[in-house]
């Protein structure tokens, strides 16, 4: 399961322990494994110690094998999604298209276990995207059916999206690659 959460450049390991503290604690959530890339403020002691508080493992990334590891992917899809969904306006990124992205990869299969994130903690997937309605902030679209259709068309896209920047990562990641040699039986 993914978790987004728009944050500055220059967030200390206290403020990502507070941002773990509020979308994943407070909801009762106790993980089992955490894990991120292997830069210091998700991987220091701040998080060692989180992460012995709620007897958890915490598992960092290889920082020399980088697209083979799960963590990166997710963070290069992220990425590239955010960049494609923000072509036509970078405002309200934070409340509109965050929320639109981090729906759309915990509803997305996994291509390892075929598994959707929001099934396998949920045991059920959302069907109705009332997560990414802003309160505050609606750009001229008033009605709360107007705003269904805007958020489900804004899933759909962050959906198409992402799987498009998967599918890529797959290519590049498989045009590096040696096919195996064919085996034959009894040679």
């Amino acid at each position: 399961m993914i978790v987004l959460e728009p944050c500055q450049k220059t967030i200390t390991a206290e403020g990502v322990a507070a941002i773990v503290s509020n979308r994943i604690l407070r909801f009762g959530w106790r993980p089992r494994r955490i894990s991120s890339d292997s830069e210091s403020r998700v991987s220091g002691s701040v998080m060692q110690k989180l992460c012995e508080s709620l007897g958890a493992i915490a598992t960092p990334s290889s920082p020399h094998h980088q697209q083979a590891n799960a963590v990166e992917r997710a963070v290069q899809t992220v990425q590239k999604v955010l960049q494609v969904m923000s072509l036509d306006s970078k405002s309200h990124w934070d409340s509109r298209i965050i929320p639109a992205v981090e729906l759309a990869m915990n509803s997305s299969p996994s291509t390892v276990t075929g598994q959707r994130p929001f099934d396998l903690v949920f045991i059920s997937h959302p069907t109705i995207v009332h997560a990414v309605f802003d309160a505050d902030e609606h750009l001229g679209v008033g009605s709360f059916p107007e705003r269904l259709s805007a958020a489900k068309e804004r899933l759909r896209e962050a959906c198409h999206h992402t799987e498009a920047a998967r599918r890529e990562q797959k290519r590049r990641y498989d045009s590096r690659r040696a096919h195996p040699p064919l085996i034959v039986p009894g040679m």
